[in-house]
């Protein structure tokens, strides 16, 4: 069995894997590294991007392979800590064979590729490597420690990314999602998160922030503290959001209001409070919640009321008793389409 790890992979099985001839136990280790991180699966793109564009080069017609080969392994090896080369006595037995007959064929898409491979080293990778990219599952949340000791709990889906040197005279990170932040106070250094449209900048508090709001809104929900809200291309254009309120930037137009969600954190806790909710604000909730979606079969049984708490529950703990109290039947697809269908005649 060949051994595999997380973020090493060797060129030999790389270059099998491009050309097509990789057997289905190398094709599998391939895989398992380009999962393992977003920076290898970039990586990969890039290379088989390059390989592809030019496939089509034929106009070398005289090629010194020995020195060809040498020239582009060595390049991409002294530059990438995520490519590692074959032993010498591996090289004899499998994969100098198949490059020696590989760069017969097509040297000059070797050339050409490391000089492309080359560029994607200077410009891209180092960029990759100054920074630490963190993305939950697309079905789970997840919880990570900042080096700061500021806490971030990312819901299903959702994308971070930060300098390695965070903390370090500078708090500034990205965010692509819904996460809550618990920051640690450090008013030397102002915590700071960019999105695609927003500026958030904190000193040590407690909030939530969501790129994924209806009708195209970046939302902030303060818990503790204060949060200043901008416009990223437009600073001064900004509100400052106490507790309990929820800010919101819609085009350029900043507004702030009273939260009179109850659920509005029930991604994260998971606690779930309905008292007299007709079942399409119930059902829209528990879309948000778990991650699915839920069709009602008619407006009748939409406005059906349910009263009910539900602390850490199941999904399927939650529709079953959706399902008792109105005498419907629900239809979970969910393991196979997320997908939830509600049938009845109301309640």
């Amino acid at each position: 069995m060949k051994r595999y790890r997380e973020n090493k992979i060797r060129w030999g099985l790389l270059a099998r894997y491009l050309s097509g001839e990789s057997d289905n136990e190398e094709a599998g280790i391939i895989k398992k590294w380009i999962n393992s991180s977003n920076e290898n699966n970039i990586l990969l793109k890039n290379i088989k991007a390059d390989w592809e564009k030019i496939n089509s080069i034929k106009n070398m017609k005289k090629v010194d392979v020995d020195s060809a080969w040498e020239n582009v392994k060595q390049r991409i090896l002294n530059s990438d800590k995520g490519i590692i080369p074959v032993p010498e006595r591996a090289m004899v037995n499998t994969a100098k064979l198949f490059l020696y007959r590989s760069l017969r064929l097509a040297a000059s898409i070797l050339l050409v590729m490391g000089l492309a491979f080359g560029i994607y080293k200077v410009f891209v990778t180092p960029y990759l490597d100054n920074n630490t990219i963190v993305k939950s599952g697309s079905d789970n949340t997840s919880r990570l420690i900042l080096p700061d000791g500021s806490q971030v709990y990312l819901n299903s889906g959702t994308l971070i990314r930060y300098a390695n040197n965070f903390g370090s005279g500078s708090r500034q990170l990205f965010l692509k999602g819904e996460a809550y932040f618990d920051v640690t106070r450090d008013n030397d250094n102002p915590f700071t998160i960019t999105t695609n449209d927003v500026l958030v900048r904190v000193l040590g508090t407690s909030f939530n922030i969501n790129t994924r709001a209806s009708n195209n809104k970046t939302e902030v929900f303060v818990e503790s503290g204060n949060v200043q809200l901008s416009q990223k291309d437009n600073p001064d254009n900004n509100i400052l959001i106490e507790p309990g309120y929820i800010g919101a930037l819609s085009g350029k137009t900043l507004n702030k209001s009273k939260n009179n969600d109850i659920n509005y954190m029930s991604w994260k806790t998971k606690y779930l409070i309905f008292r007299e909710t007709d079942l399409q604000t119930v059902a829209e909730k528990l879309e948000s919640v778990y991650n699915t979606s839920i069709t009602l079969g008619s407006q009748e049984m939409a406005n059906c009321k349910l009263t009910a708490t539900f602390n850490n529950a199941s999904l399927d703990s939650v529709l079953k008793v959706i399902e008792g109290s109105f005498n419907l039947q629900i239809e979970n697809i969910v393991k196979t389409k997320d997908k939830v269908i509600i049938v009845g005649n109301g309640c």
